[in-house]
């Protein structure tokens, strides 16, 4: 556990490197007494085939549910639809987050499991239809998990999948240099492919090495536990549970001194 530096003047800031580099998530931690370094890891683009998503989200009417698992992913389709989402169309969502964003796109009220993972959505979204030939649009990643997917396709449904955005990551080097910037004493981890590419470019020691590592939710804790690497999660799989998460823990270091 980190242990709370102190100085003339109490404690110090933890230095917190982030893998989301919103401003919004840079404010709110630094209000809340921590120095926080952007560690950009993976870098968003437009989708692969941007057509192909457009034709897509013009026509959700097509299918009996939309199913995305992240905010950019319903931010993606509402952007290329232009127009807001069909009420009649089911939803699910991985967290409550992009439920929250599918709700403000004008979609219905989404489907969420009580675990934040693909697998934990399909626990819940099994029992709830028919699902052979339920037509079902699933929004993707490269490198995403495809638990779900083969889970709808083995149930008989017609899934069709579309890669809404793209996640390229940085080059070794940058993020070395942002891993160096930041110095960490905590580190927030906001997926799994964001852990192991971070892993890779910084090695397995630079990491056991940071004394909080915080992972978004049990899909980015597996992948480090894989590589050896012990992490604490929050309640809920958001970037914001995971920012709350750390300055609960921080409190609770600093009410043991």
């Amino acid at each position: 556990m980190l242990e709370p530096m102190t100085g003339p003047d109490g404690p110090a800031p933890w230095r917190v490197a982030i893998t989301r580099a919103d401003e919004w998530a840079i404010m709110d931690l630094g209000r809340k007494g921590f120095v926080v370094t952007p560690l950009p890891v993976l870098i968003e683009g437009p989708a692969p085939d941007p057509d192909r998503l457009a034709e897509l989200a013009r026509g959700l009417e097509q299918f009996d549910w939309v199913i995305c698992a992240s905010t950019r992913s319903v931010r993606a389709l509402t952007e290329a639809r232009g127009t807001r989402w069909p009420a009649a169309v089911r939803t699910a969502a991985v967290g409550p987050v992009t439920a929250s964003a599918i709700v403000e796109a004008g979609g219905t009220e989404p489907v969420v499991g009580n675990i934040h993972t693909a697998s934990g959505l399909w626990e819940w979204l099994s029992g709830l239809d028919d699902w052979p030939q339920r037509r079902v649009l699933v929004t993707t990643v490269p490198e995403g998990r495809r638990e779900l997917i083969d889970a709808l396709r083995a149930a008989g449904a017609a899934v069709t999948e579309i890669e809404a955005y793209s996640m390229t990551p940085a080059s070794p080097d940058r993020i070395r240099e942002a891993w160096q910037r930041a110095n960490p004493e905590a580190v927030i981890i906001g997926s799994a492919s964001t852990a192991r590419h971070l892993l890779d470019a910084v090695g397995t020691d630079a990491l056991a090495a940071v004394k909080m590592v915080v992972a978004i939710g049990p899909t980015t804790a597996a992948a480090l536990a894989e590589r050896k690497i012990s992490s604490t999660m929050p309640a809920h799989a958001t970037f914001a549970a995971a920012m709350d998460h750390l300055t609960d823990l921080r409190s609770q270091l600093g009410s043991r001194r």
